[in-house]
């Protein structure tokens, strides 16, 4: 099933949101 390969892309939008949430509050 690849469930692990969409919790990874999950993982790694997360990533990218929390790095845009830091830039913006920074």
């Amino acid at each position: 099933m690849g469930g692990g390969e969409a919790l990874g892309l999950r993982v790694a939008y997360f990533e990218q949101v929390l790095e845009v949430g830091f830039g913006a509050d920074l």
